[in-house]
């Protein structure tokens, strides 16, 4: 098993994939969230699986392109919480492979589960 850096999860994670989507009234309304059953403001699914795949991309060195991925969200993820992702390369044939990966926090939580598929690139 593979394991990526570490990163933290800040204000500028929650507020410009927010910002772009256009999605201010939801997951960063403090007051709002703290009375959901989170209790504080959470990022985007989207926005934890596009670090994790960042994660897995920058240390597995992939020399390819994403050909499909698969995830499934199953913990949030806060402003402060760090994020690692513990990944698995499987080779599916020449010109592919697959990657199966795990986010977690640092509290060991699995946040997010998936695989993505990878065209090798010659």
């Amino acid at each position: 098993m593979n394991t990526t850096q570490k990163i933290t999860l800040t204000e500028r994670h929650l507020l410009i994939p927010m910002i772009w989507e256009g999605d201010l009234e939801l997951h960063s309304n403090r007051k709002r969230m703290e009375q959901s059953i989170f209790g504080k403001p959470i990022l985007h699914g989207d926005t934890v699986l596009s670090l994790a795949i960042q994660l897995i991309l920058e240390d597995s060195k992939v020399k390819g392109g994403i050909f499909a991925f698969s995830s499934k969200y199953k913990k949030s993820s806060s402003v402060g919480d760090e994020l690692q992702v513990f990944y698995e390369k499987i080779p599916i044939n020449e010109s592919r492979e697959r990657i199966s990966f795990e986010a977690r926090n640092h509290q060991d939580d699995v946040v997010l589960s998936g695989s993505l598929t990878i065209r090798i690139r010659t």
